[in-house]
């Protein structure tokens, strides 16, 4: 049988000695034939050293690591099964952010980026503001309160809409207006600035403003249909109307405002790699069959999962509903199976092994109620031997 593995895989041991304070530091030993703690932490110590800068994807430390292990590879005897005849698959990584430039005027007057306002990103259908502004001399208008009286969205065409926030329970500011069914994206307006930038949890404010790691667009980027959204603070809205946006009947006109942001790729630092390696079988029999053993070195899944981590805010924008929850779902699941780009020759197998691991969950189903009838027989068998013996 021939086994393709993939990168090494973090171990985590089920036993009393996991909870043990661990030593900072673990002296190398030769590999001995049976799997051992000892030889798990000489693997691990290494590739979680300081020297590895955290191996993320991306990063000049994912290089350092995927380096490392394609030498135990070839240490080992396994054969190149990456690109051009090497342990190496590169995958298609940049990093999606903020590109330079982004600005925000009120009557001439700037706002400061983070401090006073930030952009908001499209996300999937979830959040239907498109990546990119581009406003010269347009007018601030109110839009009201989500959930409560909103401007038309005629009223709002070509204008900045500034709208409050809608009210939880206890009357409690909700930044999480995009969950809120009244919310109104208006399409045709120049922009919408939600007023939730200090009731945006800090890792939500965080996630918007830092490049995140991402699988770069394959094709050209479907034309972008909608208005620019953005947080902004309860200073900035003053600015932008002229007024406490608290006191200003729905509609009132604000302040001339020019703008101009834009959600972009940009090449990572380092190359994002998998390290790909063959271990032929003996057995003649399995020849030209073969089993896949994958781990996320690469961590294109980590970086998608970071992401929500870091967010904390954004887990709640991608699941607040269960379409949310499934948006976010398909996305992180996108990235993670790109990091089995160039490796299609194995989908059919691991089809079979889908189907036979299939198969195998049936038959177990079917041994459990097999045995569940004959422990139930059992039980009656005994009843009768007890109810008729003399």
């Amino acid at each position: 049988m021939i086994r393709a593995r993939s990168l090494l895989a973090l171990v985590v041991l089920a036993s009393p000695a996991a909870a043990q304070e661990l030593p900072r530091t673990h002296a190398p030993q030769p590999t001995t034939p049976a799997i051992t703690p000892g030889d798990l932490m000489t693997r691990l110590y290494i590739l979680a050293d300081d020297s590895m800068m955290g191996r993320e994807a991306g990063k000049r430390g994912n290089v350092k690591g995927t380096d490392y292990i394609a030498a135990e590879y070839r240490r080992m005897g396994l054969e190149p099964a990456g690109e051009n005849g090497t342990f190496f698959q590169t995958v298609p990584m940049v990093e999606k952010g903020i590109l330079p430039g982004a600005s925000l005027t009120a009557d001439g007057a700037a706002l400061a980026l983070r401090t006073d306002w930030v952009p908001f990103p499209e996300v999937g259908s979830a959040i239907r503001f498109v990546p990119r502004m581009r406003a010269q001399g347009v007018q601030a208008v109110f839009g009201g309160r989500v959930g409560g009286q909103m401007l038309a969205p005629e009223q709002a065409r070509g204008k900045l809409v500034v709208l409050l926030p809608p009210l939880g329970e206890g009357g409690a500011v909700d930044y999480r207006f995009w969950s809120n069914p009244a919310m109104r994206w208006y399409p045709d307006a120049a922009g919408v600035a939600v007023v939730s930038l200090e009731a945006s949890p800090g890792g939500l404010v965080g996630y918007l403003l830092q490049p995140q790691a991402a699988i770069a667009r394959q094709g050209p980027a479907p034309a972008a249909t909608g208005a620019p959204g953005m947080l902004v603070s309860a200073a900035a809205a003053r600015r932008l109307l002229g007024a406490d946006p608290a006191t200003l009947a729905v509609g009132a006109a604000g302040r001339t405002v020019t703008g101009a942001f834009e959600f972009g790729e940009k090449p990572t630092e380092a190359p994002a790699r998998n390290v790909v390696g063959v271990l032929r079988g003996s057995d003649p029999a399995l020849r030209g069959q073969y089993a896949t053993y994958v781990a996320a070195q690469l961590r294109a899944y980590r970086a998608g999962t970071r992401q929500t981590e870091v967010a904390g805010g954004a887990i709640q924008a991608l699941g607040s509903s269960v379409n949310d929850a499934a948006q976010a779902a398909l996305q992180i699941a996108a990235s993670s199976q790109q990091q089995l780009v160039g490796v299609d020759q194995v989908a059919g197998a691991m089809e079979s092994i889908k189907q036979a691991s299939a198969q195998n969950v049936v038959s177990a189903t079917q041994l459990e109620t097999t045995a569940r009838s004959l422990n139930d027989l059992g039980h009656r068998l005994k009843q009768m031997v007890e109810r008729y013996k003399v």
